[in-house]
């Protein structure tokens, strides 16, 4: 994830973390990561 912008990073973000924490019902991001991409994704 280095030199990659917020953005790029949010959905790895996620994912990894509900590798980790399957239970993880919600999250919440500034607009620093959102993306038109990431909301469709996620």
């Amino acid at each position: 994830m280095e030199k990659e912008t917020n953005d790029k990073v949010s959905v790895l973000l996620v994912e990894e973390t509900l590798k980790e924490f399957p239970k993880v019902s919600s999250c919440s991001f500034n607009e620093c990561y959102y993306s038109v991409d990431n909301k469709e994704t996620l």
